[in-house]
């Protein structure tokens, strides 16, 4: 989760520019062991994706633990939702 909210505010500024609303939630903790230079990688790539192919509509990212698993999901209002499953 705090890598994400890293992330997510790095991205600030660039959602703000080109018009879109970036929105974090996360219920809960959520506990595991990651390579977390891995994740933050593709954390980066789905956040500045889903900014740069949907200018002007919501970008919501959401992390949240079912089961055994964490689940990291980016949505914005134009590709879809891209939705990772990560073991924890």
């Amino acid at each position: 989760m705090t890598l994400t909210r890293e992330v997510v505010s790095r991205f600030e500024l660039q959602a703000t520019t080109v018009g879109c609303q970036l929105e974090l939630t996360a219920p809960g903790p959520v506990v595991g062991r990651w390579d977390r230079l891995r994740l933050e990688q593709v954390v980066v790539n789905l956040v500045d994706n889903a900014l740069k192919y949907g200018p002007g509509k919501p970008v919501r990212v959401r992390v949240e633990s079912q089961g055994d698993r964490a689940v990291l999901r980016v949505t914005d209002a134009e590709i879809g939702t891209v939705e990772l499953p990560l073991d924890p």
